[in-house]
Order: C-alpha cells, then structure tokens, then sequence
C-alpha cells in the first residue's frame, strides 16, 4: 500500500455494456445479517463519463441469488457527485438499499462483484484498494429512518411537524436565517423563530444551512462536467465568505436558543468538493449531502460523517419508490435518510412533494415494527466523538 495508486482496477467499455471486476469462492462466507455492511475503499477516474457503479453480492456464485445495490448513478454535476474524480474514498454498501434476486442467503455471501457502465463513446475506470465488513452500533441493528427539511419552508411546521408528531416522531430542519426573518417580515412561505422553537421543544434537531437565500443560490462549491461541457455554478462562495456564512447563521441559531454545541449542517444545493467538505469538518459535528434518488441509502455509521447520502423527496417521488426503500431499512438495516424542501398539493417544482406522498411514507415507517426514527444529529451523537473524528 506505499503506492497510493496500488489497486485493482477495472475500466468500461466505450459501447456501454458493462464492465465487471469479480471475486468468487470467498471463504469463509460473508455474514451480512444483522444491519452487516461492506465498506469499499474505491477511485473513480473520468467520473463525469460514469453512467452507473453497482456492488453485487452472491450467495451461489452469482448464478441466481444475489443482491445488486448502486454506488453512483449518473449525475452530471461534479459537484454533487458523492465520488469525487481522483481522491480515494471509503464507500459502505448495505442491503437495505439493494435489489434482491432468487434464492438470495445474506448469511452466506461467496462472491462479489462491482459493475461499471458508462457513456456512450467514453470510458471511466474504478480502482478499488481496500474491502472490510462492518457491524452497526446495536441501537441501530434493526434499521433507522431520519426526516430533514430544507430551506425553512412553512410547511415544516403547519404539515411536515403534524405528520410526524401523530406518530411521537421529530426530524430536522435545516435553516437558511435570511428567510426565517423574511418570515418575522410577514412573508407566509418561511418559518418563524417562534415555529422553529416549538419544533425545537418539540424534539426537533434545528442545524445549519446558510445564512442567506443569496448564499444558498451561490452555494459552497461548483464543477464542470468535462464530457458534456455544463458548468453547474458559477460564482460559489470563497473560503472566507464560506467561513462568514457559517458563522452568522450559527450567531443567529444560537442567539435564538435553537441550538448546543452539537450542530449539523448539509450543503446547499448538495455542492461540495474536498476543500469545502475539510472547512465544514472543523466547524459542525456532520454534513448531509444531497445523492441521487437510487443511491442514498447509508449505512450505520456512515461512511463519512461530512457526506452522508440521502433520498430526495420531490416531484418525481411515488409512494411504491419510497416504500421499497423504508421496506429494505426494515429487511436489512442501515440508515435511511430522506431530505424533504417544501411539501405543497400538487407539486409543480423539482423541490416540492405531494403532501398525501410526505403522509404515506411516515406512516408506512410507522407501521414497520422494529424500526427507529431519529434526527439525524441524535443518529450522529450517539455514534460518538470517536467516529466524527
């Protein structure tokens, strides 16, 4: 390991069929019952031309039973992209977010596989250094769900806080301070102070997310996708302003009450890149990033506590997508976190949810015995200082 490029490693094929790096006959047997997860330490090269990234576990030499779970879908923008081109990173993988086919014995895993598939007319390779089988604190051996609420829309209080409260449940909402007082103002699309501090008394987590609108549309960070030559942002945050706009929305945080010593974060927009993520990890105690729809099943713990993935309620989301995925939290374990902005009717914009859609998750992870909801800050506290360092 004195290389840092010593790996395996495969690469797609420009015709995009896929490409497979395999290990069978694995023995003794791998056990990944009981919240049990594998974590994969992987570099991804030309990722912008990276269309999908899969782990397969085998009970029966990949034949008819196994399990496919997605790393990195395709998602054009550097700088959401949970992996980030050229810099190693640990990925968990657990069966809570997988696809389960035939006979599959979780308890018995002889073979895994990781399938790489990319554009059309492109290459992309994976090099993969490391794997490790990993168990779950036992607080969180039968499966955790986290609600979180972006940007201090109102109705995080008048729908999201009554959904959760009929079931004793509470989440977190990630506050932009600037429209909060547009609220105090009279705007009736924000929260007020006095909302977030019911919701705060109420077993709600408050944590950070920009001080203003204006920071949040610039965002922390940007990327350009070098295949399709898109320049997602154009004018992100310097180090320095970043560093201003963490400090007065937790000024302003504190000075209301909403928060301790133990505070989290998540970036807007989802953008964020080494730089970023290593100046938030000396100011808050977690970051939730914003992954693509198939592929933000966690793990606990996390693979990384300043990017932990998550699902995205929007426009798009069906009632069947979202019970699949609390389904497999409930099988499987694992850590299901689900990133909520503005609940409406009838969603018309990329960031609202159906209201009808928001009450039937709940009460499906309601009605799932065995399974724990917590804010995810409580999730990251009681994992202790020793994982976030």
């Amino acid at each position: 390991m004195s290389d840092d490029r010593q790996s395996a490693f495969f690469t797609s094929r420009p015709d995009g069929t896929a490409a497979t790096l395999t290990r069978t006959a694995i023995r003794p047997a791998i056990d990944l019952t009981g919240g049990r997860h594998l974590r994969l330490l992987v570099m991804v090269e030309n990722g912008d031309a990276l269309q999908d990234l899969s782990l397969y576990v085998s009970s029966d030499g990949l034949r008819s039973a196994y399990a496919s779970a997605p790393i990195q879908n395709l998602n054009g923008d550097p700088s959401v992209r949970w992996l980030k081109d050229g810099a190693w990173t640990w990925v968990t993988v657990g069966l809570g977010g997988a696809a389960v086919h035939g006979p599959f014995d979780p308890a018995a895993v002889d073979s895994l596989r990781l399938r790489l598939i990319s554009l059309p007319g492109y290459t992309a390779t994976v090099r993969l250094r490391a794997v490790e089988i990993a168990s779950p604190p036992p607080f969180a051996a039968g499966g955790i769900v986290c609600f979180s609420y972006d940007d201090s829309y109102r109705s995080q209080y008048t729908i999201a806080r009554t959904h959760l409260g009929r079931h004793g449940f509470s989440g977190t909402a990630y506050t932009i301070t600037s429209n909060v007082l547009a609220a105090e103002a009279g705007d009736p699309r924000y929260l007020t102070t006095a909302m977030l501090r019911r919701m705060r008394s109420d077993g709600w987590e408050i944590g950070l997310h920009t001080d203003t609108i204006v920071d949040h549309r610039r965002a922390f960070a940007a990327g350009r996708n070098a295949v399709t030559g898109i320049q997602y942002g154009t004018d992100p945050l310097s180090p320095a302003e970043l560093d201003l706009d963490v400090t007065r929305n937790l000024a302003w945080l504190t000075g209301s009450g909403l928060v301790d010593g133990f505070v989290g974060h998540c970036y807007p927009q989802g953008r964020f890149d080494e730089t970023v993520r290593r100046r938030l990890a000396t100011r808050v105690a977690y970051v939730r990033a914003m992954t693509e729809d198939t592929s933000g099943m966690e793990t606990v713990p996390p693979a990384d506590p300043y990017a932990i993935r998550s699902y995205a309620l929007n426009n798009r989301s069906t009632d069947e997508g979202l019970r699949a995925i609390v389904d497999g939290v409930a099988r499987y374990g694992g850590l299901a976190v689900f990133c909520v902005h503005d609940l409406v009717p009838v969603p018309v914009e990329p960031t609202q949810c159906a209201i009808a859609t928001h009450q039937a998750l709940v009460d499906h992870v309601a009605a799932k015995p065995g399974l724990t909801v917590l804010p995810l800050g409580t999730v990251i506290r009681r994992l202790g200082p020793a994982f976030a360092s």
